[in-house]
């Protein structure tokens, strides 16, 4: 978000912007999540300035092994 004065990404269980878990240290425009684990988890970030707070939308990430990342934005 332009002018954002600060960043926190969050994952998800289920295909929704409310309700994550802030993700320790993701605090930048730009987040790379782990492909460690298989399966599929859904991120999305509050940007935040002086006139208040936005979030994005969610982006899912599907993980089939653990060498293959498939990324789906919605």
């Amino acid at each position: 978000a332009s002018g954002a004065t600060s960043y926190q990404w969050y994952s998800n269980t289920t295909n929704s912007n409310v309700g994550g878990t802030a993700i320790s240290g993701a605090n930048s425009a730009s987040y790379t999540p782990p492909t460690n684990t298989v399966g599929t988890k859904y991120y999305y970030v509050v940007a935040t300035n002086s006139c208040g707070n936005t979030t994005s939308s969610v982006v899912n990430v599907i993980v089939n092994n653990k060498s293959h990342v498939y990324k789906v934005v919605k």
